[in-house]
C-alpha cells in the first residue's frame, strides 16, 4: 500500500502477476501527494496545480452514463418498491448499482436505494429503508480469484499445512470491497466450487455489488482478490 493512504492504487493493481511486479518502480509510492505537489513546483512543472482527476479518468469527460449509452442501448422496465408494487420506470437495469440513491427519477415520500436488480425481467427494486437486508451482508461468494504469490486452498485453511503463513488460519487477513473502502476483517470458508470461493466478514457492509473486487491484505500486503458474484 502506499504511504498516502487517500492515493492508494492497490485495489486496482491486485491482478498484477508476481513477474510483471517484480519489474515495476513505483517512485511515488513513499510520498504524500501534498510532497510530490512541492516536487514539481519546484521543478516548474505545469501539472504542479493541476485539479484532481475523479470518476472514469481514462475515458475523458463524460459521465459513466453516457459512456455506457455508446455501446449499451437503452431498455426501458420497471422500478419496484420493497412492497412489490411499481414506483417507476427506469431505462435500463445496467445503469443502477446496488446501494444508488441519485438518479432513480422515483420522487415522493422518503428516498430510494436500489437494493437489487433481476437482470432478466430487466426489473429494478428499490427500498425506503437503509436497514433492508438486502442491502447488508457478512457473506461473500468470489470468481475470477487471481493471487499475486500463493493462493489459500481448502485443506491449508483448516490445517494450516503447505500454506504461505500470510495465509495460515486467516489470521490478520482483511478484505476490502471498493476503491478506498475500510479494511474488513475476514475468512475465507473454503472453495464452494473449481471457480469460487466463499468468505465471511467480521462485519456486516452495505451495498456489496455484483461484479465488483473484493482484495485481501495482511498489514499493507495485498495478497490477490476476486470478483463478487
Amino acid at each position: 500500500m502506499a504511504t498516502d493512504e487517500s492515493k492508494d492504487q492497490t485495489y486496482f493493481l491486485h491482478r498484477v502477476s508476481a513477474k510483471a511486479l517484480s519489474k515495476v518502480l513505483f517512485p511515488l509510492g513513499d510520498l504524500r501527494k501534498a510532497e510530490v505537489r512541492k516536487i514539481a513546483e519546484e521543478a516548474g512543472l505545469v501539472t504542479a496545480t493541476k485539479k484532481e482527476s475523479m470518476g472514469i479518468c481514462f475515458v475523458g469527460q463524460v459521465g459513466i452514463r453516457e459512456f455506457l449509452e455508446q455501446y449499451i442501448s437503452q431498455q426501458p422496465g420497471k422500478i419496484v418498491d420493497q412492497n412489490g408494487a411499481e414506483v417507476g420506470r427506469h431505462d435500463g437495469a445496467f445503469f443502477y448499482t446496488i446501494g444508488q440513491r441519485h438518479g432513480l427519477d422515483v420522487g415522493g415520500g422518503l428516498p430510494y436505494y436500489v437494493a437489487g436488480k433481476d437482470m432478466e425481467k430487466n426489473e429494478v427494486y428499490v427500498t425506503t429503508d437503509l436497514q433492508d437486508e438486502r442491502l447488508w451482508t457478512n457473506k461473500i461468494r468470489l470468481s475470477n480469484l487471481h493471487w499475486i504469490n500463493s493462493s489459500p486452498s481448502s485443506s491449508g485453511l483448516t490445517r494450516g499445512s503447505k500454506l504461505d503463513s500470510r495465509w495460515r488460519g486467516n489470521d490478520g487477513l482483511k478484505v476490502r470491497i471498493r476503491h478506498l473502502a475500510k479494511l474488513i476483517p475476514v475468512k475465507i470458508l473454503n472453495k464452494s466450487s473449481n471457480s469460487q470461493w466463499a468468505a465471511e466478514l467480521g462485519e456486516e457492509v452495505r451495498a456489496l455489488t455484483p461484479g465488483q473486487s473484493a482484495v485481501f491484505y495482511v498489514g499493507n500486503e495485498v495478497l490477490g482478490g476476486g470478483i463478487v458474484t
